[in-house]
């Protein structure tokens, strides 16, 4: 508690304020400074709880939860049990009962239930980080909202409900060196599970749809290549007549084709047929003998 005393007789206390209660905790009761590290700061626990008062009989009234409520709690961690026990205690009623300001200060440097203070008086004390704090009409309600410290604990807890984990690399500590000086390397951690590739193989996707009033490439012509070319490039004309050697092709100028060795000699000793112009004008008679030009 360091140089903090506990009063026990308030006709033996200074006339001076103010004058600090705890209630709850391992060592409740009235002294005339705050003890030391006491409901500071960002404080997750619900008691002790510091009641800071302008006058020592006020302080002494507090003081008589102490044996009425607190020393009674089966579970002093169960705020809803702690309430239900001040609503039913007459002291709580008699506390800041002539029309004193009451703020409570859940976050704060040094946290607790002011009664008595002018605000001018308690402002410098919003300034510290993430200060919360309120002002309440009646004992009974800055006792309840004191107690509940939901959300709180919803701040501190992230929403997956789980907590960031780091893996604390320190460095080479000096022999003698102090804690206070020490610092530690704070780095995350790796996954020990590695990523695997995927094995399937993504093939290239399509080209798109031409949609309407696309302009499509198409590829020229064969013939119009050929125009473009200057006459000196362009190929021969190929025909009957140059495609085979004289040997191959017959008066009309197609080709001779053989079918087979025996078809060639049997061709080769028919008579040649006549041409068009060796037909003479003959009579059907002379084609075609009657019976009547047959002598008998």
């Amino acid at each position: 508690m360091g140089d903090t005393v506990r009063i026990t007789n308030p006709l033996a206390a200074s006339k001076g304020g103010p004058f600090f209660v705890v209630l709850g905790g391992d060592e409740p009761g009235v002294y005339d400074r705050r003890p030391t590290d006491v409901a500071c700061g960002f404080n997750l626990d619900i008691l002790p709880i510091v009641v800071v008062c302008t006058n020592i009989k006020e302080a002494f009234k507090v003081d008589l939860l102490n044996n009425e409520v607190f020393a009674q709690l089966p579970d002093p961690e169960d705020a809803n049990d702690i309430i239900e026990a001040l609503r039913l205690s007459q002291t709580v009623a008699g506390v800041f009962a002539n029309g004193e300001k009451i703020y409570a200060f859940k976050v704060a440097e040094e946290t607790g239930i002011y009664g008595g203070f002018k605000w001018k008086e308690l402002f410098h004390m919003t300034k510290f980080p993430k200060c919360t704090q309120q002002g309440c009409s009646s004992f009974f309600d800055v006792l309840c909202y004191m107690l509940d410290k939901k959300d709180l604990q919803a701040e501190r807890i992230p929403a997956s409900g789980r907590l960031p984990t780091a893996s604390v690399a320190s460095r080479p500590v000096a022999q003698g060196e102090p804690f206070s000086t020490r610092r530690e390397a704070v780095s995350r951690g790796s996954s020990p599970v590695k990523r695997e590739l995927s094995p399937v193989k993504r093939e290239p996707s399509p080209p798109p749809t031409p949609t309407r009033g696309s302009h499509l490439a198409r590829s020229p012509s064969p013939t119009k290549i050929l125009q473009m070319q200057p006459p000196s490039r362009r190929p021969e004309a190929i025909t009957r007549a140059s495609s085979m050697p004289g040997p191959y092709l017959s008066a009309h100028g197609f080709p001779v084709v053989s079918l087979s060795p025996g078809y060639n000699r049997a061709a080769q000793r028919q008579p040649p047929l006549p041409s068009y112009d060796s037909y003479a004008q003959e009579s059907a008679s002379t084609r075609h003998p009657t019976s009547t030009n047959h002598t008998l």
